[in-house]
Protein backbone atom coordinates (compact mmCIF):
# COMPACT_ATOMS: atom_id res chain seq x y z
CA UNK A 1 0.00 0.00 0.00
CA UNK A 2 0.96 3.62 -0.56
CA UNK A 3 2.38 5.33 2.29
CA UNK A 4 0.43 8.27 1.82
CA UNK A 5 -2.61 6.23 1.13
CA UNK A 6 -5.34 5.93 4.00
CA UNK A 7 -7.75 3.22 4.62
CA UNK A 8 -11.21 4.41 4.81
CA UNK A 9 -12.67 2.54 7.87
CA UNK A 10 -14.26 3.92 10.99
CA UNK A 11 -16.13 7.06 12.44
CA UNK A 12 -15.12 9.82 9.78
CA UNK A 13 -17.54 12.85 10.65
CA UNK A 14 -17.90 16.30 9.27
CA UNK A 15 -18.76 18.56 12.31
CA UNK A 16 -21.02 21.10 12.62
CA UNK A 17 -20.14 25.10 12.82
CA UNK A 18 -20.16 25.80 16.18
CA UNK A 19 -22.14 29.04 16.95
CA UNK A 20 -22.12 31.72 19.51
CA UNK A 21 -25.38 33.38 20.85
CA UNK A 22 -24.27 36.53 19.22
CA UNK A 23 -23.98 34.30 15.91
CA UNK A 24 -20.03 34.67 15.76
CA UNK A 25 -18.15 31.20 15.56
CA UNK A 26 -17.24 29.39 18.44
CA UNK A 27 -14.10 28.44 18.20
CA UNK A 28 -13.52 26.92 21.49
CA UNK A 29 -16.57 24.93 20.96
CA UNK A 30 -14.85 23.42 17.75
CA UNK A 31 -12.35 22.37 19.23
CA UNK A 32 -14.38 20.80 22.14
CA UNK A 33 -16.04 19.06 18.99
CA UNK A 34 -12.99 17.94 17.66
CA UNK A 35 -12.11 16.79 21.43
CA UNK A 36 -15.24 14.68 21.46
CA UNK A 37 -15.11 12.97 18.34
CA UNK A 38 -11.44 11.78 19.17
CA UNK A 39 -13.00 10.27 22.46
CA UNK A 40 -14.85 8.28 20.82
CA UNK A 41 -13.21 7.00 18.32
CA UNK A 42 -13.02 8.99 15.41
CA UNK A 43 -10.81 7.31 12.27
CA UNK A 44 -10.51 11.40 10.60
CA UNK A 45 -13.12 15.01 11.07
CA UNK A 46 -13.69 16.60 8.33
CA UNK A 47 -15.36 20.11 7.98
CA UNK A 48 -16.90 22.31 5.62
CA UNK A 49 -18.95 20.23 3.91
CA UNK A 50 -22.79 19.93 3.81
CA UNK A 51 -23.11 19.48 7.76
CA UNK A 52 -21.36 22.40 8.50
CA UNK A 53 -23.06 25.32 6.84
CA UNK A 54 -20.28 26.77 5.01
CA UNK A 55 -22.09 28.09 2.77
CA UNK A 56 -22.54 30.76 4.64
CA UNK A 57 -18.76 31.34 6.15
CA UNK A 58 -16.83 33.80 4.78
CA UNK A 59 -13.75 32.94 3.61
CA UNK A 60 -11.64 34.05 6.39
CA UNK A 61 -14.12 32.15 8.41
CA UNK A 62 -13.60 29.37 6.29
CA UNK A 63 -10.10 29.93 6.90
CA UNK A 64 -9.95 30.22 10.50
CA UNK A 65 -12.10 26.71 10.95
CA UNK A 66 -9.53 24.74 8.76
CA UNK A 67 -6.54 26.30 10.86
CA UNK A 68 -8.92 25.97 14.23
CA UNK A 69 -9.46 21.85 12.79
CA UNK A 70 -5.60 20.95 11.74
CA UNK A 71 -3.95 22.67 14.36
CA UNK A 72 -6.04 20.90 17.13
CA UNK A 73 -6.04 17.35 15.94
CA UNK A 74 -2.11 17.99 15.76
CA UNK A 75 -2.10 15.19 13.69
CA UNK A 76 -3.65 12.50 15.36
CA UNK A 77 -6.29 11.75 13.31
CA UNK A 78 -6.25 12.63 9.23
CA UNK A 79 -8.85 15.84 8.76
CA UNK A 80 -10.60 16.65 5.43
CA UNK A 81 -12.14 19.80 4.48
CA UNK A 82 -14.51 20.28 1.99
CA UNK A 83 -14.16 22.94 -0.63
CA UNK A 84 -17.56 23.37 -2.72
CA UNK A 85 -18.34 26.80 -4.32
CA UNK A 86 -20.37 28.41 -6.31
CA UNK A 87 -17.50 28.01 -9.23
CA UNK A 88 -14.61 25.84 -9.90
CA UNK A 89 -12.48 29.24 -9.65
CA UNK A 90 -13.99 29.66 -5.88
CA UNK A 91 -13.42 26.37 -5.12
CA UNK A 92 -9.68 26.07 -6.94
CA UNK A 93 -9.20 29.54 -4.75
CA UNK A 94 -10.54 27.30 -1.12
CA UNK A 95 -7.84 24.49 -1.78
CA UNK A 96 -5.05 26.80 -1.89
Amino acid sequence: MNKHAYKFEGMMPILPTAITAAYDIDYDGEKRLIDYCLKCGARAIGHLAWASEFAKLSVGQRNAITEVLVQHTAKRVPVFVGVSAPSISISLEYVK
